[in-house]
């Protein structure tokens, strides 16, 4: 174990809780509730809409982080924000820093994830432990799903009597959940969240506390697949929504050339188009692409420029 002072640096690197979360959503949920969560680019079929697939799906979207703990020693200033909150470290707490891009200076990876967020499942999904072989345990979890929705208010630094509410936000065992609660626009030289096994999730730099239960992944995925259940959305109609959300999610227009660009640059390589190919963009995109050709560009997208993961939750005829 790694320890700078009284902080405890996680044991395994990001690629392996995300192979440990993919593990324990593929062991609950298939096939004895004949349900599918994964990556497009991940499956044996790439058809997505191949025969005994119901006709809906809902995709959404994970940004991965490992977990800093803080023992009950620490007595640094994320300490101190969360006693300023209210929350005491007699147990310790974790914490994860956001990515701060190296050209723009600003928090671009979290305020994508906040603009995917207005219209799709997101959130950030970190481990409440650090050491490798508790993440060796936690891929052994076959937990069946509870169905419960819960609610979480954070309160903001400028207005903490009037916390933003984020209503049904549904949680796995082990982890915290926190979907991104607003835009970061300042040029700080950090934030992060920090959070205890009780919940008690703060906001830093200014300290922002919030007032909820704790969440874990599990009831983000029963309400993914509850709405799955109920709405019955086309595939083509909800892969379309994805496309269609990707020039709101980089700040950008069709007719932005950087942007055509970089799109036409990931079709070329997924072999979706050939490298010469000069014709309309969005009138290809919305009506000539195939829905898992969508899926798989966007998720191709948000996970190499961001490392933000698309997953899809499909339900197959019983």
């Amino acid at each position: 174990m790694k320890k700078v002072g009284h902080k405890c640096i996680p044991e395994f690197i990001e690629e392996e809780f995300i192979s440990a979360v993919e593990t324990v959503i593929s062991n609950a949920v298939y096939p004895r509730h004949f349900i599918e969560i994964s990556r497009v680019s991940q499956d044996e079929e790439h058809g997505v809409g191949y025969d005994g697939v119901i006709n809906s799906f809902v995709p959404f979207y994970l940004q991965f982080k490992r977990s800093t703990f803080h023992t009950p020693q620490f007595d640094g200033k994320t300490a101190k924000d969360r006693a300023a909150c209210g929350y005491g470290n007699r147990n310790g707490f974790f914490s994860f820093t956001l990515h701060k891009d190296r050209v723009s200076k600003g928090y671009d990876q979290h305020n994508k994830l906040f603009a995917l967020q207005q219209q799709f499942s997101t959130a950030y999904v970190a481990p409440l432990f650090y050491r490798k072989n508790a993440l060796s345990q936690y891929k052994l979890l076959t937990p069946g799903f509870a169905w419960s929705y819960q609610n979480l208010n954070i309160a903001t630094a400028a207005n903490p009597r009037y916390p933003v509410a984020l209503i049904d936000v549904r949680i796995f065992h082990e982890t915290m959940t926190i979907p991104p609660h607003a835009p970061v626009t300042d040029h700080l030289p950090s934030h992060e969240y920090s959070y205890s096994h009780n919940g008690d999730i703060c906001f830093h730099s200014k300290a922002t506390p919030t007032d909820g239960p704790r969440k874990t992944l599990y009831d983000l995925l029963a309400g993914i697949l509850h709405s799955l259940v109920e709405s019955q959305t086309p595939l083509h109609v909800q892969s379309l929504a994805v496309i269609e959300m990707l020039p709101k999610v980089f700040s950008a227009e069709w007719k932005s050339r950087l942007f055509r660009s970089m799109l036409k640059s990931y079709m070329v390589e997924l072999d979706i188009l050939p490298a010469g190919w000069n014709g309309d963009l969005p009138h290809f995109l919305s009506n000539d692409l195939g829905t898992a050709a969508r899926l798989m560009l966007s998720e191709a997208v948000l996970w190499g420029e961001l490392r933000i993961a698309q997953y899809v939750a499909r339900i197959r005829k019983a």
